[in-house]
């Protein structure tokens, strides 16, 4: 190569060269993805069209974007994402991505992927290390930008208000009717019918036989002999309100074993977690038995351990060593120490949170470490550290306000459509009562009126879904905080972390913060923090580039949205915390 090059002209080279390479680790139209469809098994008949539903709008949107849906690449399950690692589905389709088998998902929108943290923070993170490299969504709108995780973390904070929110009524509407007696649901009590208050009555003649096979068991006649002489007389079990419908029930050892086991014959009712109902204090109910009988024949020792499995529905049963997981190291041989919960020796109730050097052949003098000094470090550091430098608030300015305009105008879209579609309803709506009132034969005019209930019900569920995009839109326009607020979040990061003592939400955000740990002799001899914090101490205490400050907002806008800072700017953070202070599960304690 005879022309000489100059240095100017190399370095125009490597910035051609660069940005070619950056084009195309760009280009989206090479990905491929694939489908992911959920309906929630908590209101099976509220989405019981659901999943066609999804995969016919997913289909229709790949086609639409050009996205390329290798075959065999459409994911469904049945399935609550509310706890996490209970979706074998949706693991498999991870798992697949981390392998490359696909580069992005496309769902119908963000809560079909995750309504827990733990599997939020996890899909945050495959988007931060780029093993997923795209979402698509039919219902919103994502961009692969720091703005957008900060987005993706708002929506999956909002999925998980949902779901706590809607467990939170169903739990306390469940509560009030166990507390007044009334059984719902499944709860199958053999030899009663239920009134249509819900509370239980004799049921006749099957109430003869139910009688009878609890005086047998006394007697000592074996649990099958009890099912034999219950099928051999045709018992029934009632299927309507008021005992109009029966239908033949078949016993079998596991129903009498069930049925000898529920102090309900005895008056009490036992549901869950739910404090035990005496229904004689509530209604006239008529009992089969004595508490003295049950308890003759349910011996006490045996009848706590049978109410402690009646129990395990209640939440708080079990916890995870996750805090930090993979992400403690000793200082010593640099290897991962290994995380678990051990039992206090003197009260089984209490649990300590442990990291453990198990590496072979490691020399370092002291091998155990407890969560709580790493707390305590995490805390320190955050008193003496503050995140709340005005640069900070103005790069989360701009990128909030990218976003801001970003989803203002995918739901001002939505609310357009809504409103036509709503007018559309309407004018549908006038023309069959006009042909109502016309009509002359009953036939027709009776057709014409399941018509207009139909097309009355569609019309509750447009205006419905309009004034939840209204309310999304009012959301959007104050998800930007002022710089005092700003500051006053920042402020209080460390009292808000101490105050969630929720092991996975403080794994979620330490994590956003922290890279790793080293220990050392019980102490913390060396860390690294997570960009943009590495960068954002004010003057810099660790260094590292400006780059852009995902994790500040992903975590600013939980954090906003998690303590009520977006909707309600007057309400103060200190008087929340201390309305908010979480109470300890009653089952167990955990030392951290």
């Amino acid at each position: 190569m005879n022309e000489k090059i100059t240095t100017e002209d190399l370095a125009c080279i490597i910035d051609q060269i660069r940005n070619k390479n950056s084009e195309e680790v760009e280009d989206t139209s090479k990905f491929r993805y694939a489908i992911y469809c959920r309906r929630s098994s908590d209101d099976p008949k509220r989405q019981a069209h659901s999943l066609p539903d999804q995969i016919r709008e997913c289909k229709r949107i790949a086609h639409e974007r050009n996205l390329i849906i290798p075959p065999n690449s459409i994911f469904t399950e049945s399935q609550s994402a509310k706890e996490p690692d209970i979706r074998p589905v949706f693991r498999s389709l991870l798992n697949a991505i981390k392998e490359g088998k696909y580069d992005g998902i496309l769902s119908w929108h963000p809560d079909r992927l995750s309504r827990n943290m733990k599997e939020a923070g996890e899909i945050i993170d495959l988007l931060d290390s780029n093993i997923i490299k795209d979402l698509q969504f039919v219902s919103f709108y994502y961009e692969r930008s720091s703005s957008g995780k900060m987005t993706l973390g708002i929506i999956f904070v909002l999925a998980k208000s949902y779901s706590d929110n809607l467990s939170s009524s169903v739990l306390r509407g469940m509560k009030s009717r166990i507390e007044a007696g009334e059984l719902k649901g499944n709860y199958v009590v053999h030899g009663y019918f239920k009134d249509k208050y819900s509370y239980l009555r004799p049921d006749g003649i099957n109430y003869q036989l139910i009688e009878q096979a609890w005086k047998m068991r006394f007697e000592g006649k074996t649990q099958q002999e009890i099912a034999d002489f219950l099928n051999q007389n045709n018992y029934e079990k009632a299927t309507s309100i008021g005992g109009v419908k029966h239908q033949i029930y078949k016993m079998d050892k596991t129903s009498i074993s069930n049925m000898l086991r529920d102090p309900i014959y005895a008056g009490i009712l036992v549901y869950g977690s739910h404090k035990a109902v005496d229904l004689s204090k509530i209604y006239d109910f008529m009992p089969i038995l004595t508490p003295n009988k049950f308890l003759e024949l349910n011996k006490e020792d045996k009848f706590k351990n049978i109410l402690k499995q009646r129990d395990r529905a209640s939440k708080g049963g079990t916890i995870k060593s996750d805090l930090m997981r993979g992400k403690v190291f000793c200082a010593e041989c640099k290897q991962p120490m290994h995380t678990g919960i051990s039992k206090n020796r003197k009260d089984s109730k209490i649990q300590y949170f442990y990291y453990r050097c198990e590496t072979e052949g490691c020399k370092a003098p002291t091998k155990n470490f407890r969560a709580k000094l790493l707390l305590d470090f995490v805390y320190k550091f955050l008193d003496e550290n503050r995140f709340n430098s005005k640069e900070a608030y103005e790069q989360y300015v701009i990128d909030a306000k990218k976003t801001s305009e970003a989803n203002f105008e995918l739901l001002d879209g939505q609310q357009r459509s809504l409103r036509r579609q709503i007018t559309e309803q309407k004018d549908k709506i006038d023309s069959i009562k006009d042909l109502l009132i016309d009509e002359n034969d009953k036939k027709l005019k009776k057709v014409f009126k399941q018509d207009l209930t139909i097309e009355m019900t569609k019309l509750k569920k447009l205006e419905k879904e309009l004034e939840q995009v209204k309310e999304a839109i009012s959301v959007n326009k104050e998800a930007i905080l002022e710089y005092p607020r700003f500051l006053e979040l920042f402020g209080n990061l460390p009292q808000i972390i101490r105050q969630n003592r929720d092991i996975q939400w403080q794994d979620f955000f330490i994590k956003k913060i922290f890279s790793n740990f080293y220990i050392k002799e019980k102490i913390v001899s060396q860390f690294e923090l997570n960009e943009p914090f590495k960068s954002m101490l004010n003057p810099p205490k660790v260094g590292g580039g400006r780059e852009i400050r995902t994790f500040i907002e992903l975590t600013f806008s939980i954090l906003s949205e998690n303590f009520g800072l977006v909707k309600d700017f007057n309400q103060s953070l200190s008087s929340f915390i201390e309305e908010h202070t979480p109470v300890e599960a009653p089952t167990f304690a955990v030392k951290l």
